[in-house]
């Protein structure tokens, strides 16, 4: 089987469906244009033989990384299936990120070819000259040019294996520096037909990318599954919650994901009540557990959620709680999905007994195959076949799982996890702080946020608004903390390390 291409496959049993309609903008602000472009399969199917064709000119062969600075586009998608048919790996770039993160990335990967759209020519350009990536191709130009009159024809067939990767999606690092995640042609494929099995997928179903595509939730939560079984997808430059109500009724979506976040801004938006969401059949959950408002609201409108849960590094899509649990299950993620073996196990991989907690750890077909030139964090979490997620879970008598919590301090803002030793590092590095600590804390809008807690050094001062600005030089901006709490010193313990969990419980203003 030649694994990544279903576009082939479609381009033969379907051609002339609507497989993408494309509301992304190639440069501006805007999140959508008013006048959206529809592709059919066969026109994708042509789009990705040329770009097929231009990286393979430019020397992209099995194995080489191909990196992209740019908003969601169908570029995205032109290039995720002329990737799969030259064997390379495709890096999606996350824009949010300071230059001193994209630096890391780039220099980690080493792309054979680095793509930007115009809105960061001038980020793409330093960042060629400070690492050793290649100047970077316009997407609105050269590539788009390659795309108009280029070979549409196949390009050489490459065998791939289910193991071969196909992208590095990178994931913040508990360690400071981020982790490429390498997705598989074998977990794309396995997540997608685990989604349709949960789901019930079918070709006529039709769902949207409007997370970012940097994040595995734009591409694989319901794009790839949909593109593999033949369905629809409606792509979104970015988040826009107006534009979201209106293609949600115009192009009858039967599906979409969100973070409770997004669906928080839907509700409190006056289009809400007046949207016909007769289409939608399902509503996914995720990132974070949805508060039973949000589920009552929704199903009110007669759209069930089913709460999920998922990594990039596993699916993502893993767990779903059936609808009709939503409510008799609130707090639940549900069971795993069919194709994924799980287990709650304690510090030595022995299974706890039901109701207690341990360590949630995964198996199957639907695991990454680690993480990009880290071959100890590798072993260190994927151990015998089972994925360490590092998430604390628990499992009821009825077989319901539960996330309890996490092993190490990450928290989870508007649906971007957050490492605290990220920004705990910068802070360090600022001339008046000598000790600083960040945790989470609840939050209405985004779930969890940042609070920072700051010793000053003898002698030195610095005010609130000082530090902000000093964190937004160089963190992206879901990173840096909402709060602020100064103090003489940090509580510590015996053996000197900070006490986080006193800091929960000292008040901010």
């Amino acid at each position: 089987m030649y694994f990544g291409d279903w576009l082939s496959r479609w381009n033969v049993y379907n051609p002339q469906k609507v497989a993408l309609i494309d509301y992304g903008l190639p440069e501006g602000s805007r999140a959508i244009t008013p006048s959206p472009k529809e592709y059919t399969y066969a026109e994708l199917y042509r789009r990705s033989n040329r770009a097929a064709h231009f990286l393979k000119n430019r020397g992209v062969g099995r194995g080489d990384r191909v990196a992209v600075l740019a908003q969601n586009g169908i570029e995205h998608v032109d290039l995720f299936f002329a990737t799969a048919k030259l064997g390379a790996l495709l890096v999606p770039l996350n824009y949010r990120l300071p230059i001193g993160g994209l630096q890391y990335i780039l220099t980690d990967t080493s792309p054979a070819v680095f793509f930007s759209s115009q809105e960061y020519e001038e980020t793409a350009k330093s960042l060629a000259r400070t690492t050793a990536c290649p100047e970077p191709l316009s997407l609105e130009t050269e590539f788009e040019a390659a795309i108009k009159d280029g070979d549409a024809s196949f390009p050489e067939e490459i065998r791939l294996e289910q193991t071969d990767p196909h992208l590095i999606l990178y994931t913040s690092g508990t360690t400071g520096h981020p982790k490429g995640a390498l997705i598989t042609h074998g977990q794309i494929i396995w997540n997608s037909i685990n989604t349709a099995i949960s789901l019930s997928l079918t070709k006529d179903d039709r769902g949207t990318i409007h997370t970012p595509i940097y994040h595995t939730g734009g591409l694989n939560v319901l794009a790839t599954p949909l593109f593999h079984f033949g369905g629809q997808v409606v792509l979104l430059r970015r988040w826009d919650c107006e534009a979201f109500l209106s293609i949600i009724e115009k192009h009858r979506l039967t599906l979409f994901f969100g973070l409770p976040t997004l669906f928080k801004m839907m509700i409190a938006s006056p289009k809400f009540k007046t949207t016909n969401f007769s289409s939608v059949r399902i509503v996914l959950s995720g990132g974070e557990p949805c508060p039973r408002s949000v589920l009552d609201t929704f199903v009110e409108r007669g759209m069930p959620i089913r709460q999920g849960y998922g990594l990039t590094e596993v699916g993502p899509n893993v767990y779903s709680l059936p609808a009709e649990d939503a409510v008799r299950k609130a707090g639940s993620v549900g069971f795993p999905n069919f194709h994924v073996d799980a287990k709650i196990v304690d510090e030595r991989m022995k299974e706890v007994p039901v109701g207690h907690v341990g360590e949630l750890v995964m198996a199957g077909p639907m695991v990454c195959g680690g993480y990009w030139q880290k071959p100890a964090a590798t072993t260190e979490a994927i151990v015998d076949g089972w994925f360490r997620t590092g998430d604390l879970f628990r499992q009821d008598e009825e077989g319901y799982y539960y996330v309890v919590g996490r092993k190490k301090d990450m928290y989870i803002s508007g649906g971007e996890n957050v490492y605290p030793v990220e920004i705990e590092n910068v802070l360090h590095r600022h001339p008046a702080i000598l000790e600083a600590a960040v945790i989470g804390v609840p939050d209405e809008i985004w779930g969890e946020v940042g609070k920072a807690f700051i010793a000053l050094r003898l002698g030195q001062s610095a005010t609130v608004d000082e530090i902000r600005h000093y964190l937004v030089k160089h963190l992206a901006k879901y990173q840096v903390p909402k709060y602020y709490v100064f103090l003489e010193s940090l509580p510590k313990g015996d053996t000197g390390k900070i006490l986080k969990k006193e800091l929960a419980n000292v008040k901010h203003e």
